[in-house]
């Protein structure tokens, strides 16, 4: 398995990376002070204790189905062993998956990338009808992920009830959450849901993460673990995430105003999709070449061969996106505005419908 559009890789000694989510106005200082104040002469407590402890507090949680984790790749690892779905188990529906998949590739671990059924005249969800067959671990990116309108409760219910009728786990990526403030709703049955911190506080290079699900099969996920895998400043900075929300109070909602501008400014190349979240989406013929062109002048960005996708970064940041983009299209600058654009408007019809099985 591969990659259907892989992003070029950077030529320019400091590229601007749009591929990612990542807050722009960290390091959370809150944080960053937990890593350097953490024992790093001393291995750590092999149960993690107390970052399970204050994980669960967070949640309102019993310890007992908290895991911590080296990033979320290591979690992932541990659920397909633990649910025995490396032997052709495991889909993964949304994405992108630009962080999984070559480690899928290195592991020779198949994977199918599961399409969204068209919703039916009547208004159910599409989640409903998933082809599912031999599943038994599902990875879910919901639609923020690439820009795209969120799924309600319907929805995620739907997807939950699909799941459970063929046997399969759901695992559900939040890492999101914290900028859309739209969590998947905690009262699924047999949720899996993948947290990585970092990114909404703007320390990814800690690879802070962690699962919440059902306690029996937290003790299998956990127990797949290598002896004191999690270095004492990853520990330290899951333990000091209840105490470190001020942060993001503060920064989130200047994030979220820079995409809605970003999705302004890129209008006017075509069709955009922005659903009030940090990713933006803009349909663009040739996107393939402009993304290559981009890259070498060090502004990095995810897509396919129709979209570009952007995550945020500051003003100044993504004026230099725009600016570069309207070279390379030929196009004028025009005037870019710090008003945030209305959340969903101008989505492109079936962008983002993924190939594969349905």
């Amino acid at each position: 398995m591969r990659p259907v559009h892989p992003s070029p890789q950077p030529t320019p000694a400091s590229p601007l990376d749009f591929r990612r989510v990542v807050n722009p106005y960290g390091p959370d200082w809150t944080l960053l002070q937990a890593v350097r104040d953490a024992d790093h002469a001393a291995l750590p407590d092999p149960a993690y204790a107390a970052a399970r402890r204050a994980l669960a507090g967070l949640h309102h949680l019993d310890a007992a189905g908290v895991v911590p984790g080296l990033g979320l790749v290591d979690l992932v690892d541990r659920l397909i062993r633990a649910i025995g779905a490396g032997d052709g188990g495991l889909a993964m529906l949304g994405g992108p998956w630009d962080d999984v998949v070559p480690w899928l590739m290195a592991r020779d671990t198949p994977a199918h990338q599961v399409a969204l059924p068209e919703r039916d005249a009547d208004g159910r969800s599409p989640l409903s009808g998933l082809a599912l067959d031999g599943v038994k671990l599902v990875l879910v990116r919901p639609p923020e992920f690439r820009a795209g309108c969120p799924w309600g409760a319907r929805d995620w219910h739907a997807l939950a009830d699909r799941c459970a009728a063929a046997g399969a786990v759901v695992a559900v990526d939040e890492s999101l959450a914290p900028f859309t403030a739209r969590p998947v709703p905690g009262s699924l049955p047999g949720l899996v849901r993948l947290r990585s911190p970092g990114e909404a506080h703007g320390l990814p290079g800690v690879r802070a993460a962690y699962a919440l699900l059902p306690a029996e099969l937290a003790g299998r996920v956990a127990g797949l673990a290598a002896p004191s895998a999690l270095p004492a400043g990853t520990l330290a900075v899951l333990e000091a995430l209840p105490g470190a929300a001020g942060f993001l109070h503060e920064t989130l909602p200047r994030v979220l105003q820079h995409a809605g501008s970003l999705a302004a400014a890129l209008e006017r190349f075509g069709d955009v999709q922005h659903a009030g979240g940090p990713v933006v989406a803009l349909r663009l013929p040739g996107a393939e070449a402009a993304r290559t062109a981009l890259a070498a002048r060090g502004l990095l960005l995810g897509g396919d061969e129709e979209t570009l996708l952007a995550c945020t970064r500051r003003p100044g940041e993504n004026a230099a996106l725009v600016a570069a983009l309207a070279e390379h299209l030929g196009v004028g600058r025009g005037r870019q505005t710090e008003s945030p654009a209305p959340a969903g408007s101008r989505v492109g019809r079936g962008v983002f419908r993924l190939t594969g099985r349905r």
